[in-house]
């Protein structure tokens, strides 16, 4: 059964500055029958306190405070690191963003193949061919999807996407990945490749939210540690 399938998968949701509606985000999470959810409050403004607060209410979450950014990289291992020390009978973690851009059905999707595939890496993958896609983000994606074929021969359709399901042979592992900040999930995608692992894509719902201004990705800055992480981990690749 399908309710059976979601509460075998931990969701792990990074949030910075989250609006109110990532409760009732929460809730149709809760709703489907995901039963262990952890949120990183990542040094959100005090504003978003009463947020916080209400979900931490719901039995099935655990709230994790950063008491200033440290970036969704370290949030990611931060949860990565609380999953592998309470839950480790789960199929493993499915990653989420906190601003709506997931779907609860494709975090369904996701935890579908990652009971038929439980080896394997499960990317959520939108299509940057819509016209309600951004330039900006469009354009990012096509050439990190460009970069990465050409340094390892792998076609990845969208590399900057935030909702993955992680096995949980590969939490432990996840856990030590370099980056604090957007080049982890990069860095991600070049351990599965260099150690062989299979990276599933999986067609998800492609939507931005007010041309995605609520964003905490830095075009310039991020896109350089981004592209900088690529090709010193191809060097070293190369060398080995």
């Amino acid at each position: 059964m399908l309710s059976d399938i979601n509460s075998k998968v931990t969701i792990l949701i990074p949030a910075l500055n989250p609006k109110n509606e990532f409760i009732n985000y929460i809730k149709e999470l809760i709703d489907n029958k995901f039963e262990h959810i952890i949120v990183i409050n990542d040094g959100s403004d005090e504003n978003c306190n009463s947020i916080f607060e209400k979900i931490k209410q719901e039995k099935q979450c655990k709230v994790i405070t950063h008491q200033k950014n440290e970036g969704k990289g370290k949030a990611l291992k931060d949860g990565l690191k609380y999953f592998n020390e309470h839950f480790k009978d789960d199929l493993g973690v499915i990653t989420v963003d906190c601003d709506g851009q997931h779907l609860v059905k494709d975090v369904i999707k996701i935890a579908e193949e990652m009971s038929k595939r439980p080896n394997n890496m499960i990317l959520g993958t939108r299509d940057f061919s819509e016209k309600n896609v951004p330039e900006r983000s469009s354009f990012g994606n096509k050439v990190t999807s460009a970069v990465f074929k050409a340094f390892y021969g792998v076609k990845i359709t969208d590399t900057q996407t935030g909702l993955r399901g992680i096995p949980i042979s590969l939490v432990k592992d996840f856990q030590n990945i370099q980056g604090n900040r957007y080049e982890y999930e990069t860095n991600m995608l070049i351990y599965c490749i260099k150690e062989q692992i299979e990276i599933l894509e999986v067609p998800i719902k492609t939507i931005y939210i007010n041309e995605n201004s609520d964003s905490h990705f830095r075009p310039i800055r991020d896109s350089v540690i981004i592209y900088g992480r690529i090709l010193n981990s191809f060097l070293k690749y190369s060398a080995i």
